[in-house]
């Protein structure tokens, strides 16, 4: 059976091929599950760079993680044997990308602010509480505040 998808392929075109490494690390935060699931059980992940999966695994629960790329279940069984990181496809585009984000006035420092304050509510709760931050944009920028 041949790849149909991109997502099948690991591939962010749409070339065919064999099947590619999309994803060589994961971005997101496998604790937010881990918060929410059973301290014991079982449970069903996608596989991915395999970081949500194994995290799960070392607190004790019993992981079956798939994937619809095959190269990414491959991995994840590679780095389960303790193989070494390798970057995807994924990963190699938002390498680029970050390349260019401070040319656009996109420095680390405003990057991390605002992941802090959009992403985590009770981070920016504890932020206002203790800073005295808005929790809106300042004017009508897309920058946050700094305190």
């Amino acid at each position: 059976m041949s790849a149909t998808t991109p997502w099948e392929r690991g591939r962010l075109d749409a070339r065919r091929g064999k099947p590619r490494l999309l994803f060589g690390q994961m971005y997101e935060d496998w604790d937010i599950e881990a918060e929410v699931l059973p301290a014991a059980g079982r449970v069903f992940c996608i596989a991915s760079a395999g970081t949500t999966s194994m995290a799960l695994a070392a607190r004790g629960l019993a992981v079956t993680a798939v994937d619809i790329n095959p190269a990414q279940v491959d991995y994840v069984r590679d780095r389960l044997r303790g193989g070494a990181f390798r970057a995807g496809t994924a990963d190699r585009f938002f390498k680029a990308g970050r390349r260019f984000l401070p040319l656009m006035g996109l420095r680390r420092p405003l990057i991390r602010r605002f992941l802090e304050l959009a992403l985590r509510p009770a981070l920016r709760r504890l932020l206002v509480d203790q800073e005295g931050l808005e929790q809106k944009p300042a004017s009508n920028t897309a920058e946050w505040p700094v305190a």
